[in-house]
């Protein structure tokens, strides 16, 4: 039927399903049922998208693998429409019906119909979920567990040596891959060390690219298959985001929790080949910056452990331990060493994180002829904000305005009707702005006429509404009727020095008078007026929403969606071009609007924004090209033997956020299962939850707990140490045993130790000396509470544990010495 699909059907074999009617009890908000949505062009209007069933009713949403044609209806022979959805597109799912799925897209363009569910890469949900809503094709975009891609290799012929191991082959660890965007030449020279550019690609048997990766990057493997030479490709996610296809040779992929980074005091090298190699040169050192930042803050990036080398496979007599790491650097510019560590000198996360966010209020004219329009808002804010119910990133609220107290006043500042219905506030349950329609309006009006003081309120919603300083913040105005006066210049300065983006929204009202002609000329001076440095313009273009005939509702519905989506969108495309400046250094220039899924004019505002936002940010990179310094290369790193103690490398475990959570849990419960009488049973249950927790693998009680101490070949030594898992038995044992209460007691502090460390972690807060007394018997700031029979702890200090990297990610990278260790004591 389509040829790409065709092709990618061969390719991965994915099949085709027939899902039986699903959600049936829903309805279209106009009344028609969801399975019977119409649509002609492909393409949605916002009053067409606000129509469709919620999406949290599916379950989620599906991916693109090839051009997707969308149709008008359902069915067996549905018409298709002009439109076809390109590759590697996220669509957000609302209805399954038999083999089709009615879908959306909320990106700049508006996708909007029926597609055919067996040409997409069906979303991933639950057993559970999937039996309650009954469909085949929507859920998660979530990438393969480790376990899902050793065993796709092996169905396609393919194996590497990690899936060879039980262990790895069953883990439930993402499936992360590595981009190394750094070659060597033959003889491993330092100064042949250069970024290249990693094609991607948007469809598995392509041969020309459609982007590139030339940065250092953590993303998730989502499919394999093969590219046009047999090759394997990889389709990689950031988040939910689709990147693209790339070739399996250019990067790694990463199944442990393990990282590493220098010591404080060591003196250790990253190694451009194993240390025992005569070809090893030296690529990186210790920071110099390093035991400042290692306290101060913030959190960097450590080097994931790609390969654990610490015992000889082979009787090579000049075998020296190692890891395999992916080394992030930059290069230097002096020294002849080509390149270096590199920890607080790139762009800060914060800056693309907090881009991520913004401010909406909506500044009504809240007299009685406006009353239908807080419907209209309210309406508009259930259907297009129903993505950022709990987003605490996105904040709504609603300023109103009506006109001054007294006839005598037309001054900017004079009292006037002004007040928040709704303030700024994230939305937490989905129905703040259900009662909007029912507040009560400006009824009085001392000055009998119908222009209001809407400038007078601009002002007041820029100067006294609760703004976030580093977010984006828009004033979408809707109003009938202008003011007395064109703005002033003390207005224009407001809206500047509160860097506001102006959205006006002429509406019909009761009648189309002389008043709201004044409106459309104020909102066109604001726009001529206030811009950017530079020029451009940080209002939107003014667009009336009505004729002199009736009142067309659908075209103010539509005008207020468009302005609330380029709101919301706007902070997240200021991230992503300082993403594309920071590491392209390919800025978008483009002045057209962006699509006809926002407001007219949105592009030169969002120039604006660039201009604005990236200033500092781009200051702070200066003029050098990141691409050219920012890398990403396969390095070694000598290590002390295992067993020994290591002097140049410290460990630590990269916990996503929920991880760390649950890890925090099963150590509190091992601490707080003592004195009980079933503790050596809690203890038991809690060092199997920390080992699934650690490892990523699904381990249960029992059999599972057993193998993974008796069969210990079975074990990659990265995992091995990173859950310490000969102390974790060892203590396990004694604590059934119950014959050495001395010991029994040490295990029970030591496991408290790491319950209150890892505890004040999640809870941002930090203790510098995390001993109770160190090795020369000086006490530290943990305090052992015999009669509590748990730790307190003294000199806790906020800090903020949580490394964000650009994509928006977030970890821990948790110190290995926060795990329980046995400490033999004599009875």
């Amino acid at each position: 039927m389509r040829t790409k699909t065709d092709q990618w059907r061969r390719v991965i074999g994915v099949a085709g399903f027939t899902a039986t009617l699903t959600l049936a009890s829903l309805a279209h908000a106009q009344g028609t049922p969801p399975q019977d949505f119409y649509i002609e062009e492909g393409l949605c209007s916002i009053q067409q998208l606000d129509s469709l069933p919620d999406p949290q009713g599916t379950g989620g949403a599906v991916l693109t693998v090839a051009d997707t044609q969308i149709f008008q209806t359902r069915g067996g022979n549905p018409i298709p429409t002009p439109t076809k959805v390109p590759p590697l597109t996220r669509l957000t799912c609302h209805f399954e019906a038999g083999d089709k799925v009615l879908v959306s897209s909320t990106g700049e363009t508006p996708y909007c119909g029926w597609i055919d569910g067996d040409d997409v890469l069906a979303g991933k949900m639950s057993a559970t979920l999937r039996t309650i809503v009954g469909g085949e094709y929507c859920g998660d975009i979530l990438p393969m567990r480790v376990s899902e891609f050793c065993a796709r290799l092996k169905d396609m012929g393919e194996e590497t040596a990690e899936c060879k191991d039980a262990s790895i082959a069953r883990s439930v660890f993402d499936a992360k891959f590595i981009v190394d965007n750094t070659g060597l030449s033959g003889d491993a020279s330092v100064r042949d060390l250069s970024p290249v550019e990693i094609p991607v690609y948007a469809l598995p048997d392509d041969r020309e690219r459609s982007g590139t990766i030339n940065i250092f990057n953590v993303l998730l493997i989502r499919e394999i298959a093969r590219g046009p030479d047999g090759q394997l490709r990889y389709l990689l996610l950031s988040g939910e985001q689709p990147i693209g296809w790339v070739d399996a040779q250019a990067g790694q992929v990463w199944y442990s929790r393990l990282t590493t980074f220098f010591k404080t005091g060591g003196d250790g090298q990253v190694l451009s080949d194993f240390p025992h190699s005569p070809y090893a040169k030296p690529i990186a050192g210790v920071p110099g910056n390093l035991d400042r930042v290692a306290t101060e803050g913030p959190e960097f990036q450590r080097y994931p452990v790609l390969q654990d080398n610490r015992q000889a496979s082979s009787d090579n007599n000049n075998f020296l331990p190692n890891l395999r790491v992916a080394f992030i650097g930059a290069y230097c510019d002096s020294g002849g060493a080509g390149v270096c560590s590199r920890i607080d000198d790139t762009p800060p996360p914060e800056v693309f994180d907090a881009l991520n966010k913004t401010d909406v209020l909506f500044l009504i004219d809240g007299t009685k002829s406006m009353r239908s329009y807080f419907d209209i808002v309210s309406r508009a804010v259930r259907g297009l904000a129903r993505d950022y119910v709990g987003n605490a990133s996105f904040r709504f609220g609603v300023a109103m305005y009506g006109d001054y107290l007294s006839p005598s006043a037309t001054r900017l500042r004079d009292p006037m009707q002004f007040r928040y219905p709704i303030a700024l506030q994230p939305i937490l349950r989905g129905d703040e702005f259900a009662g909007l329609s029912g507040v009560d309006l400006y009824i009085e009006d001392a000055l009998k006429d119908k222009p209001e003081a809407s400038n007078a309120a601009l002002l007041r919603a820029a100067e006294e509404t609760d703004w976030r300083s580093d977010a984006p913040k828009w004033i979408i105005h809707i109003a009938d009727h202008g003011d007395r006066q064109p703005p002033s210049p003390e207005l224009i300065e407001a809206l500047q020095e509160a860097n506001i983006f102006y959205a006006p929204i002429p509406v019909r009202g009761e009648a189309v008078l002389a008043a709201s002609q004044a409106f459309l000329q104020h909102s066109n001076a604001i726009r001529n007026q206030h811009v950017s440095p530079s020029g451009k313009a940080l209002s939107v273009e003014v667009k009336k929403t009505y004729t002199t005939g009736a009142k067309d509702e659908i075209a103010e519905f539509e005008a207020i969606g468009l302005a609330i989506r380029g709101a919301l969108l706007y902070g997240e495309q200021l991230r992503q071009e300082a993403i594309r400046r920071a590491y392209n250094q390919t800025p978008s220039t483009g002045t057209a609007d962006r699509s006809a899924a926002f407001p007219a004019g949105y592009s030169e505002v969002l120039e604006a924004g660039y201009e604005i936002f990236l200033k500092d940010f781009e200051r702070s990179i200066g003029t050098n090209d990141i691409t050219q310094r920012t890398i990403a290369a396969v390095g070694y790193v000598q290590t002390a033997p295992v067993e020994e103690e290591e002097e140049d490398w410290s460990y630590y475990a990269s916990l996503p956020l929920g991880v760390a959570v649950k890890l925090s849990g099963a150590l509190n419960t091992a601490c707080r299962g003592f004195g009980d009488g079933g503790s050596g049973e809690l203890v038991s249950q809690a060092a199997v939850e920390m080992l699934s927790v650690l490892t990523g693998d699904p381990i249960q009680e029992g059999q599972d707990f057993e193998d993974y101490f008796r069969n210990r070949g079975s074990l990659p030594l990265a995992t091995r140490t990173l859950f310490r898992a000969d102390d974790l038995r060892q203590m396990n044992l004694d604590i059934l045993n119950q014959s050495k209460p001395r010991q029994i007691d040490a295990h029970r502090r030591e496991l408290c130790r790491s319950a209150v460390l890892v505890s004040r972690m999640v809870n941002g807060g930090r203790l510098d000396q995390p001993y109770e007394f160190d090795e020369n018997g000086n006490r530290g700031d943990l305090v052992w509470r015999r009669d509590q029979g748990s730790y307190t702890f003294r000199n806790l200090r906020e800090y903020d544990w949580i490394y964000t990297d650009k994509f928006g990610r977030k970890v821990y990278f948790m110190p290995l010495e926060f795990l329980p260790q046995y400490r033999k004591v004599a009875d």
